[in-house]
């Protein structure tokens, strides 16, 4: 193939979701830290507090469109 590897990914946008990804585990780790829940309710809540700030900056950043896109190029089960 003639294409660089570089080209092959949209790296910027990769960056983003990253960091939104990392944004939401660091505020959540935090939240426990202040909170600090039993480790049974850490372990059920923490997860999905993770999801959920992830999807929430996702939304305020708008990157949840290049997702969506990415799925419906994919179709529904990536395949």
């Amino acid at each position: 193939m003639s294409i660089p590897i570089a080209k092959l990914q949209d790296w910027k946008n990769l960056a983003l979701i990253l960091v939104a990804s990392v944004l939401a585990a660091m505020l959540v780790r935090f939240s426990v830290d202040l909170l600090k829940p039993p480790v049974p309710i850490a372990a059920l809540v923490g997860p999905a507090a993770v999801l959920v700030c992830y999807v929430a900056m996702l939304f305020v950043t708008g990157y949840y469109r290049t997702l969506a896109e990415v799925r419906r190029e994919w179709g529904v089960l990536g395949a």
